[in-house]
């Protein structure tokens, strides 16, 4: 725990290192080439880098990522005229999320010219008198004023196409350029996609549902399997509930991860839900890890409904066993997309997921499958206790890695404790935490008061009734975390 604690937290979206000219920067003569330096890779479209100047747009050309895989280049094809330009730019970061921003530089003219000295007259040419050149008059150079470069978070940078930038008076104090040491004066979105005019407000929510689905559709689908074949001691006896649950589990997680590449497309183009056909913005998502984890739960889904079908899945060799092999690729799937992909240390990180998301899934599907089961025989009034005793151990264990992966997690990507309570991730973050107590509490009514009721056989039947309550308000809390967990992705902390 102590390595964790010691861990520098980098868990953040690709943020704008340096540019060229500098944020803030002063520059003399026009402008040639836009330059944007990130953190991590990033990707960009080609219109998603524009220029704005004194008088409006000035033209650019494609933006194009460098070899380096973390500048943005970006010709400037219109001359740069003094003033003020605003460098309005998008990309997609390494984790997949959108991330837009906005800073300016200031363009001063080219140095005056000196005035010309007088010419002699050309020797040996009589009665030519030399004419000085005069040079004319000279109008004080006066720098221009500073100009605030970046909005505030609450106000939208200026559109293209605006009015003409409003120029310092003459009198003005001279420009003062930022030391070297100052933070660049940078307004940035992850979740930029999601806010930028003129993107449709069901974006964000498609994601949050995507993901929601996915996440389920894996838990559901893994968590079956793992109490079909370690923890109910006859499952043929129940399987026509299981077998329900497990294709409602392998449907969920592959239209949650068809979902998933439709939004990603969408959030990646910008233009809204009609980006969904941008065939560079489907380039993009198809150059990320999102493709290939999709690609796992789709195949893991598929599988899982074909040993569904045979009937003997619920044991540990043939079809069983290759479903729950693919169930795992399913959870470690995650590992390709979102904070985990992009994040450091990332052996660290990598194993907490992966421990975090298979206890849970092992959790959150063993409780929808003890609730099916639980419901099923209290119709045909046979006994649940040994069923629900060897389930309390098992979600205690689960409990337990959840808990140590989350904090660890939790650790990674927060700079500070403040960051709980002054950030949208770590807000949703406590939310999500309260949601998770919850239902430990319920975990623990269960496995220390209901569980010793059905095994003392003493009003077994109120404690089923008990059970199948706690069971249901139980699996409603977990659907409630996954819909914070699902958020928690899209947010930055």
């Amino acid at each position: 725990m102590l390595l964790i604690v010691a861990m520098p937290p980098v868990w953040a979206h690709s943020a704008l290192q340096s540019a060229h000219p500098a944020v803030d920067g002063v520059v003399e003569g026009p402008v040639d080439t836009l330059l944007l330096t990130f953190g991590q890779p990033v990707r960009v479209l080609s219109d998603d880098v524009s220029l704005q100047g004194p008088s409006g747009v000035v033209a650019t050309g494609d933006a194009v990522v460098q070899a380096d895989r973390v500048t943005v280049a970006v010709p400037v094809t219109e001359a740069t005229p003094a003033g003020q330009h605003i460098v309005v730019w998008r990309v997609i970061g390494a984790d997949g999320h959108p991330i837009e921003g906005t800073h300016s530089f200031t363009v001063t003219g080219p140095a005056p010219t000196p005035a010309q000295p007088a010419q002699p007259a050309e020797p040996g040419v009589a009665g030519t008198t030399p004419t000085p050149t005069v040079a004319p008059p000279s109008t004080p150079s006066t720098p221009l004023a500073a100009v605030p470069v970046s909005p505030r978070p609450s106000e939208p940078a200026p559109p293209l196409g605006a009015a003409p930038l409003a120029t310092a008076p003459a009198d003005s104090a001279p420009v003062d350029t930022a030391p070297a040491d100052t933070a660049p004066a940078v307004v940035t979105d992850p979740d930029a996609a999601v806010d930028a005019p003129g993107a449709d407000a069901v974006v964000p929510v498609a994601g949050v549902v995507a993901r929601w689905l996915a996440y389920v559709g894996v838990m559901l689908t893994g968590g079956v399997l793992v109490f079909a074949m370690l923890v109910h001691p006859h499952p043929l006896e129940d399987r026509g509930a299981l077998d329900r649950l497990l294709v409602v589990g392998a449907a969920t997680m592959a239209v949650g991860s068809v979902a998933q590449l439709v939004v990603r497309t969408v959030v990646v183009s910008g233009d809204g839900i009609s980006g969904m056909f941008d065939v560079d913005a489907m380039a993009i998502v198809a150059d990320g890890g999102l493709v290939p984890a999709a690609t796992i739960r789709i195949a893991a889904a598929t599988l899982a409904f074909a040993a569904s079908r045979t009937g003997t899945w619920h044991r540990l060799g043939g079809p069983g066993f290759a479903g729950l092999t693919a169930a795992i690729g399913a959870v470690l799937s995650f590992q390709l997309t979102g904070h985990t992909a992009s994040s450091e240390p990332a052996a660290l990180v990598r194993v907490a997921d992966a421990v975090h998301v298979g206890a849970a899934t092992v959790w959150t599907g063993g409780v929808a499958s003890l609730l099916v089961v639980v419901a099923g025989r209290r119709r045909a009034s046979r006994r649940v206790d040994v069923i629900a005793a060897r389930f309390a151990s098992v979600a205690a264990a689960s409990v337990v890695l959840v808990g140590l992966a989350g904090l660890a997690l939790t650790v990674i990507a927060l700079d500070a404790p403040t960051q709980l309570w002054t950030t949208g991730y770590g807000q949703v973050l406590l939310a999500k935490l309260a949601v998770v107590g919850v239902i430990g509490a319920i975990g623990a009514v269960n496995h220390f008061r209901v569980v010793p009721r059905l095994e003392g056989g003493a009003g077994a039947g109120a404690a089923d009734g008990a059970l199948h309550r706690l069971l249901r308000v139980e699996l409603a809390a977990f659907a409630t975390a996954v819909v914070l967990t699902s958020a928690l992705v899209g947010l930055s902390p």
